[in-house]
């Protein structure tokens, strides 16, 4: 989501306002208490407001193709700026503020891209009751009900708990534009009625509505359902229906059978539907209309010692009785056991879709010295390899630069092989501060070598003010 310099400026300073609405009162009571004092109490039990937030910057450095040449690229080192600022129990128990948004900064060969962008994500002022029984969130938010397909939205969101087992909640308001920017026409609605008579189960049905342009983007009712027995079984799906279209959109459904602590095994299977996902008003659901189906399992050894692996298997049935699988083995050897220390591990996959397939083979390793358990260095070096050679744009453009020949996908003078290889070093400068650098070079037909690094610094907070 990109907007210009006027809405980034609206943007920023509502986080700057709030920024300085909290940082004033944690000032005030961090100098008459002693940090880890103030962080070990409970705002709930003693009435106190906590305070969160956390700053993530990215320096990154890239490739790109040049739109007024794509046979030459461009080298661009962007800034990133991610913010996030929130509070808990402000003035009363269970009112919360939460506000998070993004900007960008790209200094030079903006490659047709605006230099300064950015924007405001979710924004919510939010209630709930101390008990739980009511909860109303206000504001930009994304919707996770299962019939809502992550949307996003401006506007209200009520949500009831009753005594008796029921979970009852409603939504509506405005489907945001790029850039902070709405129609009033753009309008979103629906909700979800669940049934919770045990603590091991549920079944909801939910609706949402989207409406664009005098007719609507998407008509969805949805079904989701979960069951779990003692602690072994799990169950778990949901199913989606396409109100517009009057056909099946969707369903996902995993079994799952845990065996002590150590060992997973799972069973799922879906059935999608992509143009289900894509708003009816927009071009790009004419281009794709074709379902297709997923059956798999996975089991996985999640060992205290320093073995673990995962077996995966994938069989897919598209449209026109097209066929595809996908079958991978990933071991790991973790030298501090379970810990988060050191460890090497390998994956060797194979994919086939319904045109072209490859094998993957992995090798990645993460490594923390005992010297200096704050230091983390990883590397990652990925290789797949066709069956059908891979044009690409990069090898296409070279073979016929003016253009003149169709681009085609696959065919002779192609790659059969692409990797990736990249190196990770980060480290923890105190508590909640975070540097981390990367470098990663990519070798495939899009580009027959680019590199790029990023630099990343994160820090968080979490306090309790008065």
């Amino acid at each position: 989501m990109a907007i210009g310099a006027r809405n980034l400026g609206i943007s920023g300073a509502i986080l700057g306002a709030l920024t300085l609405s909290l940082a004033l009162p944690v000032l005030a009571d961090e100098g008459d208490k002693p940090a880890d004092t103030v962080q070990a109490q409970s705002p709930r039990s003693e009435g106190r407001t906590r305070v969160y937030g956390s700053s993530t910057t990215y320096f990154l450095g890239r490739q790109v193709l040049d739109p007024n040449d794509p046979t030459s690229r461009l080298f661009q080192m962007p800034m990133y700026q991610y913010l996030t600022m929130g509070a808990d129990d402000v003035g009363v128990p269970g009112f919360s503020i939460h506000m998070s948004g993004w900007g960008r900064l790209v200094p030079f060969h903006q490659a047709g891209e605006r230099s300064v962008a950015g924007d405001l994500l979710i924004g919510t002022v939010t209630y709930t009751h101390p008990r739980n029984l009511v909860t109303v969130r206000a504001g930009r938010q994304i919707l996770y009900e299962s019939a809502g397909n992550n949307t996003m939205m401006d506007g209200v969101y009520v949500r009831v708990r009753p005594k008796i087992p029921l979970e009852i909640s409603a939504f509506g308001g405005w489907v945001p534009y790029q850039g902070s920017d709405f129609d009033l026409d753009r309008t979103v609605f629906g909700g979800r009625i669940a049934y919770r008579p045990w603590q091991f189960g549920n079944i909801g049905v939910s609706y949402t509505g989207q409406r664009a342009d005098g007719q609507f983007d998407r008509s969805n009712l949805g079904v989701d359902y979960s069951f779990r027995y003692f602690r072994q079984v799990e169950f778990a799906g949901y199913v989606l229906v396409d109100l517009v279209s009057a056909s099946f959109q969707e369903t996902s459904n995993s079994l799952t059978y845990l065996l002590g602590r150590d060992w997973r095994f799972t069973l799922n299977y879906g059935m999608y539907d992509p143009s289900g996902r894509i708003p009816k008003t927009s071009i790009f659901s004419v281009f794709t209309d074709a379902d297709y189906h997923k059956v798999g399992a996975d089991v996985a050894y999640y060992g205290s010692g320093w073995l673990g692996a995962n077996l995966y298997g994938r069989y897919y049935h598209y449209e026109d009785d097209d066929h595809g699988y996908e079958v991978g083995l990933r071991p790991i050897l973790r030298f501090d056991g379970a810990g988060a220390g050191s460890s090497v591990g390998l994956e060797v996959a194979r994919l086939k879709g319904f045109q072209n397939a490859y094998t993957q083979a992995r090798v990645f390793a993460a490594y923390r010295p005992e010297a200096f358990r704050r230091l983390l260095v990883t590397a990652d070096i990925n290789n797949y390899f066709y069956d059908d050679a891979v044009l690409g744009w990069d090898v296409w453009r070279r073979m016929d630069p003016s253009g003149v020949t169709p681009y085609r996908h696959t065919g002779d003078g192609g790659y059969k092989r692409s990797h990736v290889v990249s190196l990770t070093a980060g480290c923890d400068l105190g508590k909640g501060a975070r540097l981390q650098g990367d470098v990663a070079v990519h070798v495939n037909p899009d580009f027959t070598q680019a590199w790029s690094g990023l630099l990343k610094f994160q820090y968080e907070f979490d306090t309790f003010v008065k």
